[in-house]
């Protein structure tokens, strides 16, 4: 039988009567590798490997302080995550080329995850069929029908997944498997949004706060949920001094000739149009070269623009600003994109912009717009 003892970063302590144990027979596995590995939030690292015996036996014993998650991995075969607390001793008996589905005695955690790998192992083998049978169509003369079919296929199976996750996650909120399963994606598509369903994550972190209060794993997740608090409250602050009647934010950028340095203060004593846009979205030329064709023939003609671009090229930037006869506004960049310190200070999404600001002559927020449409209607009234 193969054993091996891992004291590199689980040490020994005097209050520790016994190693936690993780063993088993693997039928088919006579004499082959057995790899386990420690996962947490920033990654997964090598613990350590056994061979297992002529019998397909192995063990390994593990001193720890708390909850530890561990993936096994045999071949290419896919890894069975265990979640191993202190004093444990984890038995697994199966086959080495199917390691998800084997029997698992010892530990409630690990049987309650194996739940959703085998299930998840299920709906993704269902969704590589289909990939290998649209492949298999492409050429076919219905291929738009077989492949609109193949799709409605996919988008029930993702949604399957999606509320056995949330289900999962309601059912056992103070589960550490839980943990586990809320950051899974399925495939490359995000399960379980954090936005649309913050519930879920409150309710775990609760959960793990009451259940595992001193776990890494819990206070990694409790100090995660922390921060996005903040950091929902401070967005919650930007947006409300966004609002009409609010000092309209200070910034100052390089012009397009980069000459001169511009800022909304500059215009102080007028009323100011400041446009957020990106040269590079259709979207947005066609929203202010509306602007512009209402402002050149209307009594508000002498309105002074200020055009934010979002660009990281010069030469795209000044294009746009040409091919839209928009020379002769007031136009800055900093040339950093959606990296750009004011997405943060103005609450931007790139892909939602254009957004329109109107500033009065003592620099306050009159409005903010979604379009140049909405904009001009407000001038309108």
């Amino acid at each position: 039988m193969g054993c091996v003892s891992f004291e590199s970063c689980h040490t020994k302590s005097a209050s520790q009567s016994a190693a936690s144990v993780i063993q088993g027979f693997l039928t088919d596995g006579i004499q082959q590798k057995i790899i386990l590995q420690e996962l947490d939030i920033t990654g997964v690292y090598p613990v350590d490997s056994v061979i297992t015996g002529k019998d397909g036996s192995f063990m390994f014993a593990l001193f720890i302080t708390e909850p530890i998650f561990y993936q096994l991995t045999v071949g290419k075969s896919d890894p069975l995550i265990l979640i191993l607390n202190p004093g444990e001793k984890i038995q697994i008996r199966g086959k080495a080329d199917s390691l998800i589905f084997a029997q698992i005695q010892g530990s409630d955690e690990s049987r309650l995850l194996q739940e959703y790998l085998i299930y998840t192992h299920k709906n993704l083998s269902l969704s590589e069929s289909l990939a290998e049978l649209l492949v298999q169509k492409s050429k076919d003369k219905d291929f738009l029908s077989i492949r609109d079919s193949i799709i409605r296929q996919f988008d029930s199976i993702y949604a399957e997944q999606k509320q056995f996750v949330k289900h999962f996650v309601q059912s056992h909120p103070s589960s550490l498997a839980s943990l586990i399963v809320i950051n899974q994606r399925f495939g490359r598509r995000e399960v379980i949004e954090e936005h649309a369903d913050n519930h879920l994550f409150v309710k775990l972190d609760s959960g793990l706060i009451a259940q595992y209060p001193k776990s890494k794993h819990t206070l990694n997740f409790h100090k995660q949920m922390a921060e996005k608090a903040r950091e929902k409250e401070i967005k919650r602050m930007v947006r409300e001094n966004l609002e009409p009647g609010h000092e309209f934010p200070y910034f100052r950028l390089p012009s397009l000739d980069e000459n001169q340095w511009i800022s909304p203060s500059d215009f102080r004593g007028k009323k100011l149009v400041v446009a957020f846009w990106v040269p590079a979205q259709k979207k947005s030329i066609q929203q202010l070269t509306r602007l512009r064709d209402y402002l050149s023939v209307s009594s508000y003609k002498d309105l002074s623009v200020l055009a934010v671009a979002f660009d990281i090229y010069s030469n795209r930037w000044a294009n746009a600003i040409k091919l839209a006869n928009m020379t002769h506004w007031n136009h800055v960049c900093d040339l950093k994109g959606d990296a750009s310190p004011l997405i943060e200070l103005f609450d931007l999404n790139i892909d939602s912009l254009p957004v329109f600001y109107l500033v009065d002559e003592k620099q306050f927020i009159m409005g903010k717009y979604k379009s140049a449409d909405e904009f001009l209607l407000s001038l309108k009234k």
